[in-house]
């Protein structure tokens, strides 16, 4: 098969834990918090890998990944104000 090589916005990555030998995927949310419209999904491991579970990597200039954290801390905090 060859080597294998991530394109970043083309690969479709499955993360397996080294050690454990867990694989990277979401908790499903309940039926009542998606429809009181939160879709945030949990990371966990789970002893089965799943093909939906891939991963799709971008790269960005260091501007862009500073200002999408700012964005997320600054929802995550709107979101506890609003509570």
């Amino acid at each position: 098969m060859g080597v294998p090589e991530i394109k970043y916005g083309d690969s479709n990555c499955l993360v397996q834990h080294v050690d454990s030998g867990l694989w990277l995927t979401y908790q499903s949310s309940s039926a009542v918090s998606s429809r009181m419209g939160v879709t945030q999904r949990k990371a966990v491991l789970h002893g089965e890998g799943h093909m939906d579970d891939g991963l799709t990597l971008s790269r960005s200039q260091t501007e862009e990944s500073h200002t999408a954290r700012l964005i997320r801390s600054a929802v995550l905090l709107f979101t506890r104000f609003i509570r």
